[in-house]
């Protein structure tokens, strides 16, 4: 077990001393003290795992909702509204993780959720990420 340990906190050791070198000329600084605050193992920052961490959370929830709302309703919900509506899920689950209203589309009886956002420079639609239930 000593040695596990040992070579996990030289892997760190190893990792944070190759990490932080200067940057090369021309690269974009990362803004905001969560995106510079880097998982040295993984390669994530603490933007992306928040993301993952709802994601996880939304998936699970939402999934949850939709088989007790089948057992109970006898019938597949036609929307996140409808669920939150019906008491089987929490308001918040209509916003990602950064408060933005969620996009939901039916196809067949499976139900697209999706984040989405416009991007500052150029305009376009860009999907954060979608699930399908």
């Amino acid at each position: 077990m000593k040695t596990v340990i040992a070579i996990v906190v030289a892997a760190l050791l190893v990792g944070g001393y190759l990490g932080c070198g200067k940057k090369e000329e021309g690269a974009k600084e990362e803004k905001g003290p969560l995106d510079s605050t880097v998982d040295y193992v993984t390669g994530n920052t603490a933007i992306k795992e928040k993301s993952r961490a709802h994601r996880t959370t939304f998936r699970a929830s939402v999934s949850n909702a939709i088989s007790l709302f089948e057992v109970e309703e006898g019938r597949s919900p036609t929307s996140l509204k409808e669920l939150v509506d019906a008491g089987y899920l929490d308001r918040r689950a209509l916003n990602d993780e950064y408060g933005r209203p969620v996009e939901e589309e039916v196809q067949g009886n499976k139900l697209i959720v999706r984040s989405v956002r416009i991007d500052k420079e150029s305009g376009e639609r860009i999907v954060n990420w979608q699930e399908t239930f």
